[in-house]
Parts: structure tokens; C-alpha cells; sequence
């Protein structure tokens, strides 16, 4: 079968979750799939579909799979990472979750040195003495949710603790699940983390208890493909 068959996708699909669930994390046949349409989406996350008038949405498909321990997740998720960088896709997986991490910081420096030569972003190019260019220092470090297109949370209990952390790092990782993705983030400088980005999240966990309360109050869960067993 080649690429351009109608019945392509679905054989695709059909061998990946043949992969994961008989060779490797058996009988989760639901999780698997979901797993099938995130590196599918990622891969293609550029294609665009409209949804009426200048709206327009893209193709990715972010996964919130809660389940007991031992049953397979981390399995999963090791054979989806492995199949992504087959696809050369930028993907990483973490187990601790901080907005550090995700979301990055500002370099100080780079803000001192622009300020001493009076660098501005978008503006004309300056020398110094000796006629070396001065080229302006972008001092936004960017996290793992702009630095990759595929990002494992395999321990992402963090996301369904209700703590005052949690309210802050879902409500920036809301606006990165929708089209065009963006990360906005007030820290101490004067500066905000901010940029364009448009990962794929994946995070497995246990239940905690008090999901209901969480899934209902928090805009994060109605942009993710959620999976409870």
C-alpha cells in the first residue's frame, strides 16, 4: 500500500495501535488511538482547516490520559517519543512539570546589553567604535513549549492538583492549545515571556480524586483529548 490510498491513514493507524497495544503497552487500545491522531497532528500541524470566516484551526490533538499506575502509560509514551523522532519531530518528554520549564524566562543580560547600546528590536542596526555591528540581543529564553513540537508529561499530576501553581500554569498553557498557540507570561522583570507556539501536549497521570471540580473550572480540559479509566 502507498501513500495517496484512500484506505492509507486507517492502515497507519490500525499498525501503530497494533504496535502499542499488542507488542507493548496491552489493551489500551483507546489511549493508543488518541496517541495515533497527536503524532499525526503534530507531524501536520502546519495544515489548517477553516472553520467559518477568517477562523481557522489546525490539526493537532493535545491528550490528558488518566489511568492506575502499572497499566502502560509510561510504555506508551516511550514508543510514541521513539516513532516522533523517527518522524524527526522535535519532541521531549518531562516528568516534572514548572513554569519554568515550559514556559521560560527572560536573560537579564541580554536586557543590559541592549540598554547600553541602545539596541531596540526592529530598529536600525548600530555600530560600535570600531564599526562592528551591534546586532540586538532577544532576551526571551524560551521553554520546552516553544523550543518542541511534541511534549510528554509523564508524570503530569501537577495539572490536577488544585493549587494556586496550577491555576497559573493552566491558564498559560490554555492559549498555547488554540490556533495560533501563544505563551504569555508575567514574571518579575518588567518584560514578558511571550511568543508564538504551537506544541502538543501529552500528559499521563492517576486519578487524584476531585476531578470533577478541576475538569469543570479549568478551560485547559475542554481543548484536550481527555481519556479516564
Amino acid at each position: 500500500m502507498k501513500y495517496g490510498d484512500p484506505n492509507f491513514g486507517s492502515v497507519l493507524r490500525d499498525k501503530f495501535i497494533r504496535l502499542a497495544c499488542e507488542l507493548n503497552s496491552v489493551d489500551n487500545y483507546v489511549p493508543a488511538e488518541l496517541y495515533f491522531y497527536s503524532l499525526i497532528g503534530t507531524w501536520l500541524k502546519n495544515v489548517k482547516i477553516n472553520k467559518g470566516g477568517f477562523v481557522k484551526d489546525d490539526l493537532r490533538v493535545s491528550v490528558v490520559w488518566i489511568q492506575n499506575s502499572r497499566t502502560g502509560k509510561g510504555v506508551l509514551n516511550k514508543v510514541t517519543e521513539s516513532i516522533a523522532k523517527e518522524l524527526e519531530l522535535s519532541v521531549t518528554t518531562t516528568t516534572e512539570v514548572t513554569t519554568a520549564g515550559l514556559i521560560g524566562t527572560i536573560d537579564n543580560e541580554a536586557i543590559k546589553y541592549n540598554m547600553q547600546f541602545g539596541l531596540e528590536e526592529g530598529r536600525p542596526q548600530r555600530f560600535n567604535k570600531k564599526g562592528e555591528p551591534l546586532m540586538y540581543q532577544n532576551p526571551i529564553i524560551k521553554g520546552d513549549l516553544g523550543l518542541h513540537e511534541l511534549i510528554i508529561i509523564d508524570e503530569g499530576k501537577t495539572l490536577l492538583q488544585p493549587t494556586t501553581h496550577t491555576e497559573q500554569l493552566l491558564s498559560v498553557l490554555q492559549p498555547v492549545l488554540d490556533c495560533p498557540g501563544w505563551v504569555r507570561k508575567k514574571l518579575a522583570s518588567k518584560y514578558p515571556v511571550e511568543y508564538q507556539a504551537n506544541p502538543t501536549l501529552i500528559a499521563t497521570t492517576i486519578n487524584l480524586g476531585n476531578l470533577s471540580d478541576i475538569l469543570m473550572q479549568q478551560g485547559f480540559f475542554q481543548r484536550v483529548a481527555l481519556f479516564i479509566r
